[in-house]
C-alpha cells in the first residue's frame, strides 16, 4: 500500500488535477469533520482521547492543503496508518462509548451523520468553479448522500 500511495503522490497528472481545487474557505467550522477538517491542518481527531490508540503510537494524519490534493492525500495515508496500527494492536480488544470517527467526520449513535454539513459548503466552495474541479471537490468530500437525503444516521 505504501508503494501505491508513493506512485499517487509522484503522478504529475493526478497532482494537477487536485492540487488547489475545492480549497475550503478558513472561515468554515470543521470541528469534528474527519479528514476533511485535518487536510487544513487541523489535528481534531476522535481517536487521540481513546487509551488504546495512545498505547499504540497513534498520531492524527494532517495537511495543510485545505485542497482536494490534501483530502486525498489524508485519506491515502490514514489507509497506510490503519494497517500499521492493526498490526501494532494484534488481537486487543477495545470497547468505546458510541462514538466513533467515519469517513466524513465525528458520527455518534443516534446522531445524524456529518454529511449533511458538507452539503451545505458547497455553494460557497463550488461558486465559480470549474466543471471537472466541481467533481474532484465533490468527490474529495466523500459526501455520503443517503444519510443526508434520510437526514438520519445510517445503522
Amino acid at each position: 500500500m505504501k508503494k501505491l500511495i508513493t506512485s499517487v503522490r509522484r503522478s504529475l497528472l493526478r497532482h494537477m488535477t487536485l492540487r488547489g481545487v475545492g480549497v475550503l474557505p478558513s472561515d468554515i467550522d470543521l470541528a469534528g469533520l474527519g479528514p476533511v477538517a485535518r487536510a487544513t491542518g487541523m489535528s481534531d481527531d476522535r481517536r487521540t482521547a481513546e487509551d488504546g490508540y495512545d498505547d499504540l503510537g497513534f498520531r492524527p494524519v494532517t495537511r495543510d492543503d485545505g485542497d482536494a490534493w490534501g483530502r486525498f492525500m489524508v485519506r491515502a495515508e490514514e489507509a497506510v496508518q490503519a494497517v500499521d496500527l492493526a498490526g501494532r494492536a494484534g488481537n486487543r480488544i477495545a470497547f468505546g462509548n458510541g462514538e466513533v470517527e467515519a469517513p466524513d467526520g465525528l458520527y455518534r449513535v443516534g446522531e445524524s451523520r456529518p454529511s449533511g454539513r458538507f452539503v451545505s459548503m458547497l455553494e460557497t466552495i463550488l461558486v465559480g468553479a470549474e466543471w471537472g474541479d466541481l467533481v474532484a471537490t465533490i468527490q474529495s468530500l466523500d459526501i455520503d448522500m443517503e444519510s443526508v437525503s434520510v437526514g438520519k444516521p445510517v445503522v
